[in-house]
């Protein structure tokens, strides 16, 4: 329909709307040349809006203006793709506009903008985004309602326009291959909050508008990425595999973070961080007192200090690394993926596996050691939870029957071959009588391939056996746990003893000339009970002297 003064011929065009859910139909005018030739407009071909002309005629009558002020109505669902009068205007306004007669019809909404999304306080606990997002151009009709979608699957670069897409059930579980819908509002509600989102997981979100003139393009989609993924410990440590002021510790990251900055801006992004800010981020699995730390350059690893600005008296203890260290994340530390990025606060752990240059064993996470007897029962091995220097668990081992190299063993390390020697055994022992137990020897399966051969004699010494027969030690007390420290001096062969911290022997020669050995075994003469715990071996790059 066209309204115009004047007489002139026009031109009538029928199609079918196509995959819109709307009929259009357009007037256009035609122009009369000199010799009265009626031309139609050349745009006529692409007027169609995806549908084939069916029919176009012609005719000729006097068009009266209309009166503004007429009656006039919003768009309806029922008068969908016709048109409406402006009183504002006095014309037929719609969601063409482009048409010199300003025809227009009732249109679905345009497409919306991609969502915002935003993290407030409850987001470290509960999991949960704010979405908001803007009214799209309602063309003809007001927006009544939005949809919000939410999919693990990544979706196409590109939201193809007769794909409008379908809501799914809200109550079915999202899986990877599948959307649904993540809240609906209705009236002029422009947002909303999601909860339970997976932090471990990519999410793309995108909105839906709907109206009476019918349902909107999908959004392009927000994205939101997986929180920071803690991947590994390693350790700097200076050589006495005990963690101290001069050691750290070293958190990496799978991709760069926000160095945990609060995302409402309450913090600075600095590359510190102090021991409060530490200790709201990060939880430790056993006590290393309080700590501080420094983001790396790229924001994807961060090195943890022991924080001495409190007490100058911190000494280095082999626990943390014994009991296997680990370390937790806190949602309320807010660390999340780099900026403009964004994620949920990030939640996961990650347990210490190994420190450079040293061979630890609390036996707090089960026994790795090698029997070395044929006789299975020559031994009553007992993780014991209730006798134990520290930790949770000390070995506990029963036997003995006469024989040597008969208990267990273990291989501390491939070190020799890479040009490390043990410098330095450390570990606690303790008996329920007297007798020959408590055996630890360093090297081979006998004593003659055995580099150091200590252990305890029924008369109430311990002590090292030297390579001329000789045996060097001092006494100890039986149920009391001994502190056992033993250097090795490859250069000239020999070794030094201290019990509960005091040396006692120095300059033991090996018990042999057996080349290095990287094994460790325990066993009794006779028969007895000898718990261990806390054993620690220390590496050093020092050279075994030719001989």
């Amino acid at each position: 329909f066209v309204a115009h003064r004047g007489l002139g011929p026009f031109l009538h065009a029928n199609n079918i709307g196509a995959g819109r859910a709307l009929a259009v139909c357009h007037a256009y005018r035609a122009d009369r040349d000199a010799s009265g030739t009626t031309a139609w407009p050349q745009s006529l071909r692409q007027a169609s809006s995806g549908a084939a002309i069916l029919s176009t005629s012609a005719h000729s009558r006097r068009v009266v203006p209309l009166t503004p002020g007429l009656p006039s109505e919003p768009c309806t669902a029922v008068l969908a793709g016709a048109l409406y009068f402006d009183t504002d205007t006095s014309a037929f306004v719609g969601c063409d506009g482009s048409s010199w007669s300003h025809l227009a019809f009732c249109c679905a909404p345009d497409q919306p903008d991609a969502p915002r999304l935003a993290l407030h306080r409850g987001s470290a606990e509960d999991e949960s985004i704010v979405v908001a997002w803007s009214q799209p151009k309602p063309n003809g009709s007001p927006v009544t309602s939005y949809t919000l979608f939410v999919t693990r699957r990544e979706p196409p670069t590109f939201w193809a326009h007769d794909r409008p897409g379908t809501a799914p059930s809200s109550n079915r579980q999202l899986h990877d291959d599948d959307e649904v819908v993540a809240c609906s509002t209705a009236g002029e509600a422009l947002g909303c909050v999601v909860r339970d989102i997976d932090r471990k997981a990519t999410h793309w979100l995108y909105l839906v508008a709907h109206s009476p003139g019918g349902t909107s393009l999908r959004s392009q989609p927000a994205l939101l990425r997986p929180a920071p993924a803690l991947i590994a410990i390693d350790v700097e440590d200076d050589g006495d595999c005990a963690f101290g002021p001069k050691d750290a510790l070293v958190l990496r990251f799978a991709e760069p973070t926000n160095r945990a900055v609060d995302p409402r801006g309450e913090a600075a992004a600095r590359s510190e961080m102090d021991a409060t800010a530490v200790a709201r981020l990060l939880r430790f699995s056993t006590k290393v007192g309080p700590m501080r730390g420094q983001w790396a350059e790229d924001s994807s690893s961060l090195r943890l200090f022991l924080d001495r600005s409190n007490s100058s008296d911190i000494v280095a203890s082999h626990q943390p690394f014994l009991e296997h260290l680990s370390v937790s994340l806190q949602p309320q530390g807010w660390l999340l993926v780099r900026p403009p990025a964004l994620s949920l606060p990030a939640n996961g752990s990650v347990s210490l596996t190994s420190v450079p240059r040293c061979f630890l064993d609390g036996f707090e996470h089960g026994l790795h050691w090698f029997r070395e007897s044929s006789d299975i029962e020559a031994y009553t091995l007992v993780l014991d939870q209730q006798v134990k220097r520290s930790g949770t668990h000390s070995l506990r081992l029963e036997g003995g029957s006469g024989g040597q190299y008969d208990g267990l063993s273990t291989t501390i390390g491939r070190s020799a071959a890479r040009g490390l020697l043990p410098v330095k055994i450390d570990f606690w022992a303790r008996t329920e009588s007297r007798g020959n137990v408590g055996y630890l020897t360093l090297g081979g399966p006998s004593i003659l391939e055995s580099i150091i051969f200590f252990h305890l004699r029924d008369d109430g010494m311990a002590g090292l056996l030297s390579s001329k027969g000789y045996f060097r030690g001092a006494r100890y007390e039986e149920r009391r746990w001994l502190h056992v420290s033993i250097t090795i001096d490859w250069e000239r062969r020999v070794a030094d003893l201290c019990l509960d911290g005091v040396k006692v022997v120095e300059t033991v020669a090996f018990v042999s000339n057996a080349p290095a050995y990287d094994t460790l075994h325990l066993f009794n003469v006779d028969p007895g009970i000898v718990w261990w715990d806390d054993l620690v071996v220390q590496y050093s790059d020092m050279v075994e002297r030719e001989r």
